[in-house]
Order: structure tokens, then C-alpha cells, then sequence
């Protein structure tokens, strides 16, 4: 079999696949694609320093390594164009209906979008029997090896921005030749191919204490991977198909376990009270996920943030934190680490969660009880619209289910200002469960700088297999984050919130300063409307996210930053006042905790969060914050990249003085 250099059509084979009639009397075009040997995949570019000591990524992604060599061994028949709208509602006529209701016009000889894998493969089924002809989805490699040559086959919109579901479970590549690849047997995440054209990644970065945008063109290639879960569906993802029997070729091997899901203890954990809980107890500044010997192997970037954390039944914590090159990249991970019950340090860090090309960035992880462990991740798709996958551990997080949708995004929502239609679900905070079991989860609605932008909850009576919006977003517009007034969600964005003993909730948010202040909300009616006032606290800054806990002991916890983050303002730093244990008051910088012990009216036991216990004026001033408490009374906070560990005596004990 000789080198495939270029795929031109044969009469001869032509003649044999024939024509497809469908039952209308339409005919289906084809082309036929000849069996040879490609290089499939490309070489990805490194990450490059750039503009402001910011660094960008140059390259294919880093799923499509390493270049490998294919051999296809029979010809197969590759539909011209994409299944259309008409052709597949005579499948399915509700369709028609179906994407009406969904804000999507109907066109008849337009891709047929919304279509989830299963409808694709149903759909595909429905056909074959139709045709008494095997009709499928083509494999990501047959995808591929035709995309190389869309032009010279006159394949149409391979590139027009409606990606193509494929056969495939998507996951990494192996080095070495394959036969008519399949991909894995099992998965959670299935392929989808096709790019539109040339776009362009913008990341911020700040020079001579002023931000500016660095771009980069980003050139469609055949080899671009992307992909989501099974039933989600998308208007940037439609299908075509081929006609020919499925290959019996190679399964891609699956990867070694990683450490950190290796040897869990199935101990539950005898969270006993700490025998003196009135010594101060500070632990500080790890890293809870360090570069590993071969980032592009898991994958690892520079940027990584948006961490959760939780505890286990066994005692262990679990961290979670994405990982890109930068924030618009759509090279987006999330990895997962641990810290054993007993240890100091936690484990290698490992892949957890990808939907190749699609927004990841936030994942909660949640302890349900009952020996679950959720966990909860946005899919991004086109025009910034998320949808929200579940998986269970009932293991310790030793092992999860595969990801499933809980749920979906609206197919074409009104614009962000209009206010009507579905508000983003996406960046999500921690998980708040009401007396009732009800499970809360504080969400971003828009993140576009506009004065409207704040964060709305979401509930589930389902332990987290539904969700609905429980705030208004949208009512009373005019009204939103001003002092005294009222609208229907809260004022800035990454906003956590707590429920106080009278039944109130209380958020305090990011941006949407009232005064110099962050600004706080309270709702008196379960979350639906809120009131707006100024906190006592600085404004949250870019590359900031605060948290707000209810402590077992009863206080609440708030956790921010003194001043903006140095990223993103020059050296000049306001600071804030804390006193130490001899009285005197002296500004600190960086992280903060503040302890309210009358519901929000006050705060006090105001401390920075030193970087170790040997410097108590040294702290971070940037990063996302997550934290958790366990039975035993301790207190476990991350930031993008630290760990730290204390207790509510430790917080109430002043900051020693400097020494001179």
C-alpha cells in the first residue's frame, strides 16, 4: 500500500457505493476516500514569553500530539456535506419545532445543530435500515484523513464553524502506528472535528501598571480536536456520515492510573473534636499542585486557578484548579490533586476533567453525604453559552461516573443586557445545602464589565441532577448595586454567600463597588431578591475571588484581599489596619480573614494570612480562594497555587509584632 499523498475519486468505487436515495426521493452525495497511510495529529508549539512577562502558547493544541502514523485499509464513502435540518427531521419531524422554540431559524438546507451523539447515532441508525446500507458516524481518523484533503474531494463545510460529531470516545494520543483507529472503549467526552476559520486567543497583560490585550492568531487545521459529553447539544455542532462498514481496527490502550487515584483508604475518617480547641493551630503556603516533569503530557500550563477543595469521608482532601495557557485559550483543563490523611505533601498532580476546545475553567467539588462526592464543571460552547456535567465518586474519589449533563444552556439567548432569557451558568462558587437539602450553587451572571454583572444562584431538589435559577436576574435593572435599592440577583461577580440564623442570605462580590467598598447583598425571601450596601471591606479586584464560610463553631468567615492585585495596578498598595498582639495597629498586605460573630452587622479578629507561621506580615496578594471546614474543627484554605491549614482560635489570636 503506497503513502497517501493526495485522496482522488475513483470511478470504479464510485460506482460501487453507488448513490444514497433517501425516502423522499432526495439523493445524497458521496465521496469516496481511498485506503492508504497518513500522519495524523500535529506537533504542538511550546508556551512563549510574551508582551508584560505573560506567557501565551504558540501551536497546535497539545491533545493533537504526538504525530503518529494511520493506515485506513478500505475505502469508505464520505457524505459531501453535513446532514441537514430537512433530512434530519424527516427522522425526527418535532426538530423542526424543536429549534424553533430554542431561537434558531429554521433552513432547511442549513446543518442540523442542537443534535446531541445519540440523535447523530440514532439517526444513523435510522437510515441504515432505510437504505439497507451501513451508515454511520466516520471514525476521528476517517474524519481526519478526508479534512487533510477537504478541497481537492470537494467536501463542504468542513470549516464553516459547525463542528462534526465522530465515532470516537475522545482521549489522548499514543505514540506509535495504528490500524484503522477507534479510539478507546469507554469515555465520557465523545470527538467532535471541524474549526472555523482563523480566531484569534487574547490574554491581559499588564505593562507599566497599565493593562493591555495580547492577541494571537489561531489558524484552523485538520488535525484540531474538540468534543463534549454524549447529550449535550450545541449550535456550533451538527454531524455527517458515512457509508461503509465499521473497521475492526485498533483500540487505543487506556493510560496508566495516576497516583492520585491510587491506593485511596476506604477508612472513613473518626473526625473526633480536637482535643484543645483553644490552641492556635497554623499551617501554610504548600503547593498543592507543582509542574510535573512533562507538562504536555497531562496537560500543564502556566495559568491555573478557579480551585475547589474538599474533604473526603477518609479524611483525605481533594483540590481541583484549571489549568490553560491563558484565561481565552480553549486549551483548558482541570486537574486534581491530593493530600492523604497524615501527609504533608500532596500528591503529583493528575488530569481529571477535559472537553477538548470548550471552556472548562469551573469545577465545584461538593461532599453530599451518604458517602458521595460530586463533581460539578461548566462546558463552554459558542457565544460564551455553558452547560453543567455531573460526575459521583462513592469511593473517596478513587473513581468517578462518567460525566452527564444536569444542565443545558440555552441554544440562542437574548443578549446579556436585555435580560430576559437564561442568565450564564458558569464559574461557579462552593456548594451551599439549606435544611432542607436543597443544594445552592452561586454562579457568575456576565462578565463583560458592564455595571450589571453579578453572580445568581441556582438550586437543585435532586442532590444535583437538576437545576433551576433561584434568584430573578433582570428585575429591577436600574435598581441593581446601588445602596439601598433592590434587584433580583447579587452585585459582582464570584460572589459566595452564607445563610444567617434569621433566614437571610448575605453574598459579598467582586467588582461593583459601592463607595471604595466590595459591595454586600442580603435577600430576605430564600435568594430571589437582594438589597445592596457597602461591606466594610476593599474592593475585589481582577485575579481575586474571595470566601465566605459559616464556621461549626457559629461565627461567619470571610476571606479576601487588602488591595487589587499587583498584576493588575502598579506598586501602590493601600492596605488595610490589623493590630498585633501588643495593640499596635500597623497596615498589612495581601490575604485577609475577617470573623463576624453577629450575623454581618460587624466584623472583627480582622488578620492577614501569613504566607508561614514565622512571618505573619508576609502574605499573598492574588489568587481565587476555596474553603472548607472538617468535623475536627479545622479550617483548610487554597488560593490558585497555596494551602493552608488553621483554626477559629488561631484566627481570633492577634499577629505578633514586628520584631525590631
Amino acid at each position: 500500500m503506497t503513502q497517501l499523498t493526495a485522496l482522488v475519486l475513483t470511478a470504479a468505487l464510485l460506482a460501487t457505493l453507488g448513490r444514497s436515495q433517501a425516502a423522499d426521493g432526495t439523493l445524497s452525495a458521496w465521496v469516496a476516500v481511498q485506503a492508504g497511510v497518513f500522519q495524523m495529529g500535529a506537533q504542538p508549539g511550546p508556551e512563549v514569553l510574551s508582551t508584560g512577562a505573560q506567557r501565551t502558547y504558540a501551536g497546535p493544541d497539545w491533545d493533537e500530539a504526538p504525530v503518529h502514523e494511520v493506515r485506513i485499509t478500505r475505502p469508505f464513502a464520505l457524505a459531501l456535506a453535513k446532514v441537514t435540518q430537512a433530512e434530519f427531521a424527516r427522522f425526527r419531524p418535532q426538530h423542526k419545532a424543536f429549534i424553533a422554540a430554542r431561537g434558531i431559524a429554521w433552513s432547511p438546507d442549513a446543518p442540523a445543530v442542537m443534535v446531541t451523539w445519540n440523535d447523530a447515532v440514532a439517526y444513523c441508525r435510522w437510515r441504515s435500515e432505510q437504505e439497507d446500507a451501513p451508515i454511520r458516524l466516520p471514525t476521528e481518523a476517517e474524519w481526519e484523513c478526508a479534512a487533510r484533503h477537504a478541497e481537492r474531494l470537494g467536501l463542504r463545510g468542513m470549516g464553516d464553524g459547525i463542528l462534526e460529531w465522530c465515532l470516537d470516545w475522545w482521549a489522548p494520543y499514543a505514540p506509535g502506528a495504528v490500524t484503522d483507529p477507534l479510539g478507546p472503549q469507554q469515555g465520557e467526552i465523545r470527538v467532535a472535528r471541524g474549526r472555523s476559520g482563523a480566531r484569534t486567543e487574547t490574554t491581559e497583560v499588564t505593562v507599566g501598571g497599565v493593562i493591555k490585550k495580547v492577541g494571537r492568531v489561531v489558524k484552523p487545521s485538520a488535525s484540531d480536536r474538540s468534543g463534549t459529553v454524549p447529550e449535550d447539544r450545541r449550535v456550533d455542532l451538527g454531524f455527517r456520515v458515512v457509508r461503509a462498514p465499521l473497521p475492526g481496527g485498533t483500540v487505543r490502550p487506556a493510560l496508566p492510573l495516576a497516583e492520585v487515584f491510587r491506593d485511596v483508604s476506604q477508612t472513613r475518617m473518626d473526625w473526633k473534636e480536637q482535643a484543645h480547641p483553644g490552641i492556635p493551630v497554623f499551617y501554610g503556603s504548600v503547593p498543592f499542585i507543582d509542574k510535573p516533569a512533562d507538562p504536555q503530557a497531562l496537560p500543564y500550563f502556566n495559568r491555573h486557578h478557579v480551585p475547589s477543595l474538599v474533604a473526603c469521608d477518609n479524611g483525605d482532601l481533594l483540590v481541583t484548579a484549571m489549568t490553560a495557557p491563558a484565561d481565552s485559550s480553549d486549551q483548558m483543563a482541570i486537574l486534581i490533586s491530593r493530600l492523604r490523611r497524615g501527609k504533608a505533601q500532596w500528591d503529583p498532580p493528575a488530569r481529571f476533567f477535559i472537553a477538548p476546545d470548550r471552556d472548562v475553567d469551573s469545577a465545584v467539588l461538593f461532599n453530599a453525604g451518604n458517602g458521595e462526592l460530586h463533581h460539578y464543571n461548566s462546558v463552554g460552547g459558542a457565544q460564551h453559552r455553558f452547560s453543567v456535567v455531573k460526575r459521583v465518586s462513592t469511593d473517596n474519589g478513587a473513581t468517578w461516573s462518567p460525566a452527564r449533563l444536569v444542565h443545558e444552556h440555552p441554544a440562542n439567548p437574548p443578549e446579556q443586557k436585555s435580560f430576559s432569557g437564561e442568565p450564564r451558568f458558569w464559574s461557579h462558587m462552593g456548594i451551599v445545602r439549606l435544611p432542607d437539602g436543597t443544594l445552592v450553587m452561586p454562579s457568575d451572571a456576565g462578565y463583560s464589565g458592564m455595571n450589571n454583572d453579578g453572580t445568581v444562584l441556582w438550586g437543585s431538589q435532586d442532590r444535583g441532577d437538576s437545576w433551576a435559577e433561584v434568584t430573578r436576574y433582570g428585575w429591577q435593572a436600574k435598581e441593581f448595586g446601588q445602596a439601598g435599592k433592590q434587584a433580583g440577583w447579587i452585585a459582582g461577580i464570584h460572589a459566595p454567600f452564607v445563610v444567617l440564623a434569621d433566614g437571610r442570605y448575605l453574598a459579598i462580590g467582586r467588582g461593583s463597588p459601592i463607595g471604595d467598598r466590595a459591595p454586600l447583598s442580603l435577600s430576605a425571601d430564600q435568594g430571589k431578591t437582594w438589597t445592596y450596601q457597602a461591606s466594610p471591606f476593599p474592593p475585589i479586584l481582577n485575579s481575586q475571588r474571595s470566601a465566605l464560610l459559616r464556621l461549626r463553631e457559629g461565627p461567619i468567615l470571610f476571606l479576601s484581599y487588602t488591595d487589587a492585585s499587583p498584576l493588575f495596578k502598579d506598586n501602590t498598595q493601600q492596605g488595610m489596619d490589623f493590630a498585633d498582639d501588643s495593640g499596635v495597629v500597623r497596615k498589612g498586605f495581601g490575604t485577609f480573614a475577617a470573623l463576624s460573630m453577629d450575623e454581618g452587622q460587624t466584623w472583627s479578629c480582622r488578620k492577614l494570612i501569613p504566607l508561614e507561621a514565622g512571618t505573619p506580615w508576609k502574605s499573598d496578594r492574588g489568587g481565587y480562594l476555596f474553603c472548607v471546614q472538617t468535623p475536627d474543627g479545622l479550617i483548610h484554605l487554597v488560593s490558585s497555587r497555596k494551602y493552608y491549614r488553621f483554626n477559629l482560635a488561631w484566627l481570633k489570636t492577634p499577629a505578633g509584632a514586628l520584631k525590631p
